[in-house]
């Protein structure tokens, strides 16, 4: 097994959304640098948590959707995580989502409200399994 993370900050404006933003490259042991991510083949990627943070003086809603495929429909989206209050917001799951070889991960990140401009810090962890 070896360690999948993906991270960074993302700046919204309002009424915007961004699909597969830029991510960090900070040299963490099993940092992903691109999106949309494929899971190789002979592997398999447990997700356990991702969400986001993001503060600002106005309340305004945001969010983070992280989704499977080549097309953005409900039928293909994770849970989202999102907020109202300025705060961080977090899923997890214990035993993790298994993605197969093949599968292609993407994330999107949201912004609406009286906001005009936010600054959104987001992550998802898991590990890159054999199979």
């Amino acid at each position: 097994m070896g360690a999948w993370v993906v991270s960074s900050q993302t700046n919204l404006s309002q009424g915007t959304y961004t699909t597969n933003p830029t991510p960090n490259n900070l040299g963490f042991c099993g940092e992903i640098h691109s999106l949309p991510y494929t899971v190789p083949e002979g592997k398999q990627l447990r997700l356990f948590q991702w969400g986001m943070e993001a503060y600002s003086p106005d309340v305004a809603m945001i969010g983070m959707n992280p989704w499977v495929g080549t097309s953005f429909t409900a039928a293909n989206c994770l849970p989202s995580v999102n907020n109202s209050s300025g705060v961080g917001n977090t899923f997890e799951s214990a035993r993790g989502w298994v993605l197969p070889a093949g599968t292609v991960l993407n994330v999107s990140l949201f912004l609406v409200g009286p906001a005009s401009t936010i600054t959104q810090s987001w992550w998802m962890e898991g590990q890159l399994e054999d199979v």
